[in-house]
């Protein structure tokens, strides 16, 4: 860069994101940023700005600094996680095997030997070869605190062990040690609140929906039995012609979609390991159902205290009644001295309570009743809003 710049119109720096493409969000990553000494103040400041508004954490260091850092983060960590995987694999147990067996600190160590080995190998040959003397003299360093390690457990006494773990404990400060327990606390917690999540919908056998991770398809059911590795789901849902989906809700849906002529099927049982899918949470489930239910119009004849515009009617009713998606003014009309009646035709889901709709509909015409004038239709047939 310097031989291409001789006249140092340039900034130059380095940028080092420590994380892989497998990352879906960088917010809270870690940026190494080594800016070369020509490097233009406002210009490093920019670039800054722009990658912490992304979310990142950027930190300043020096090629130096950083290369001796990431000799730790990056060449042993992997060396240890290497030697983790292929001390297992001979072991003629089965990663599925263990997983009922599991602790936090293996499904942890697990996990990231399992991402390294899945994910391209020449980064990390890399990482080992490029650091040159440096590199191998961290190698070095951990085979002998390794066989240091076996010698204390093969032949020392349980004091002996306790000793060496304590030798190595003091070498942290308290400080130290208390981040990487904090650090560890949320990672467990990462995990225990999804299967906590698990738990909760199979206790209380609440309907839910599975996004799949890998491959583009939707589960919708109720978690039946739950295993270490995958759930048992039973799935309910029954897909209709144009990609509509139907689903029992509950038995008044159940008994809408039946007057539609809409019958469920057996459900079906799935076993779904659970790393291919994630749960959505009850608004997206809520949102996920309902955009994709079927639709139709049926017609609503409800009761006012005064003679609203067909404006006001075609404006609100679909902002207040669930379901509803349209509403078209047919008509207004009025017996003698009683109420005015006002039909209208909506389209909403199939499975639309219209005994539902109907009160939610009357409520709103005699709370926004009293008072009402031509000033008033104007705003409600407008953008002004509804005083419930």
């Amino acid at each position: 860069m310097k031989a291409a710049d001789p006249s140092c119109r340039l900034s130059i720096a380095d940028l080092h994101p420590l994380f892989g493409p497998l990352i879906r969000d960088p917010v809270g990553q870690m940026a190494i940023l080594c800016a070369d000494e020509r490097a233009r103040p406002e210009h490093v400041a920019w670039l800054v700005a722009w990658l912490s508004a992304a979310g990142l954490i950027v930190e300043r260091a020096s090629p130096e600094q950083h290369d001796a850092a990431v000799r730790q983060t990056q060449l042993l960590t992997h060396l240890v996680l290497l030697s983790f995987a292929k001390t297992l694999s001979p072991s003629g147990e089965r990663y599925a095997d263990l997983l009922p067996f599991r602790t936090p600190p293996f499904s942890n160590l697990a996990s990231f030997a399992g991402h390294l080995l899945g994910s391209n190998p020449g980064v990390y040959a890399n990482i080992q070869h490029q650091h040159g003397q440096n590199g191998r003299e961290v190698r070095r360093r951990f085979l002998d605190v390794v066989r240091s390690l076996v010698e204390t457990f093969d032949t020392g006494t349980v004091p002996d062990g306790e000793k060496e773990i304590r030798a190595i404990a003091d070498r942290w400060s308290g400080a130290e040690v208390s981040e990487c327990r904090s650090m560890t606390t949320r990672a467990i917690g990462a995990v225990n609140q999804f299967e906590k999540r698990l738990f909760d919908l199979k206790r209380n056998r609440t309907l839910c929906v599975l996004r799949r991770l890998d491959q583009p398809r939707f589960h919708v059911g109720y978690i039946e039995t739950i295993a270490a590795d995958h759930v048992r789901f039973v799935e309910v849902v029954k897909w209709l012609s144009g990609g509509a989906l139907a689903v029992p809700l509950n038995d008044s849906t159940v008994r809408a979609y039946a007057r539609n002529g809409i019958r469920f099927n057996k459900p079906r049982s799935l076993e779904i390991k659970k790393r291919t899918f994630e749960v959505l949470t009850d608004s997206e489930c809520k949102e996920w159902i309902e955009a994709r239910a079927p639709r139709k119009e049926f017609d609503v004849n409800v009761s006012s205290p005064v003679p609203f515009s067909p404006t006001v009617w075609e404006s609100w009713v679909p902002r207040i009644c669930e379901g509803v998606e349209r509403a078209g003014f047919i008509n207004l009309y009025r017996h003698r001295a009683g109420p005015f009646r006002v039909l209208l035709r909506v389209r909403a889901v199939a499975y639309l309570d219209l005994e539902r709709t109907r009160r939610t509909i009357e409520t709103f015409a005699s709370d926004v009743g009293s008072g009402w004038g031509p000033a008033s239709d104007a705003e409600y047939a407008g953008t002004g809003t509804v005083g419930r």
